[in-house]
């Protein structure tokens, strides 16, 4: 039914794994160890590093090739002819490329990680030390849940903005990054009160808003006080961008629809 996106994704995974590929064979990848230091051949971790902090590097990639494949429904709009010949519903096969491209982001996180995590043991046995140990820290799964779920709320955002195009993924991806970036970057400027809040609101919808940076302490996620735009905790942020990512998917399937009539 969706095999015509199946192949897509598969290429899609396979330039990406590629790239990342020769990128980590031509680059030097510079990691911040936290509290690690060189000691007789090893390296000196204490209890080990927080698996947040090799989500890091991968959780971002992922998010990357998560927008490059948010315009396949409108892709599929330039020969609406052959898929009103199909004899399942058009809602149906729409979220049937969507799943696929759900598990195509999944499979993209596992791809960079295996490949951050052998760059990481290359530099290691290079300079003739172990490899690192790391450990299931309070903020693991957190870190993990909430990184896929940014990414798949601007997948499905740039499908809904998109499904009722016809051939302006592309375009629509750079907009959704231009656009993103920017009404992020305002809500740091010191607007008055009701064009700051105004700001606000549209970051609701703006998967950016709701990401962790790296704090001073090198942790990825601060349990206590969240380094966000809005003042949620994490997992109920991580709760939010799958529904909002949920509810982008429907109003993607539901203008894909749209053309039949």
């Amino acid at each position: 039914m969706n095999y015509v996106e199946l192949l897509r994704m598969r290429k899609n995974l396979s330039w990406f794994a590629g790239s990342l590929g020769a990128l980590a064979l031509i680059g030097m990848i510079t990691l911040n160890w936290n509290s690690a230091s060189f000691r007789n051949g090893h390296v000196n971790t204490g209890d080990g590093i927080d698996l947040a902090m090799l989500f890091t590097i991968p959780l971002a990639v992922t998010l990357i090739f998560a927008t490059i494949i948010g315009g396949t429904l409108s892709a599929e709009n330039e020969t609406p002819e052959m898929l009103r010949t199909k004899p399942f519903p058009r809602e149906t096969m729409a979220f049937s490329y969507l799943l696929t491209g759900l598990g195509a982001i999944v499979l993209a996180f596992v791809i960079a990680l295996i490949i951050v995590y052998i760059v990481i043991c290359d530099f290691c046995l290079v300079a003739g030390l172990f490899p690192p140990e790391f450990r299931v820290g309070p903020d693991s799964f957190v870190v993990l849940v909430l990184g896929l779920g940014v990414a798949f709320m601007w997948y499905a955002l740039v499908q809904a903005a998109s499904s009722g195009l016809r051939g302006r993924g592309g375009l629509t991806i750079g907009l959704s990054w231009a656009y993103f970036t920017i009404i992020a970057g305002l809500s740091h400027v010191g607007f008055p009160t009701a064009v700051h809040d105004t700001i606000m609101v549209l970051n609701v919808l703006n998967p950016l808003a709701y990401m962790n940076s790296i704090t001073s302490h090198g942790s990825v996620m601060s349990s206590g006080a969240p380094n966000t735009l809005f003042d949620i905790a994490p997992w109920p942020r991580a709760a939010i961008v799958w529904t909002l990512g949920a509810a982008a998917c429907a109003v993607a399937a539901f203008n894909w629809k749209r053309l039949e009539f």
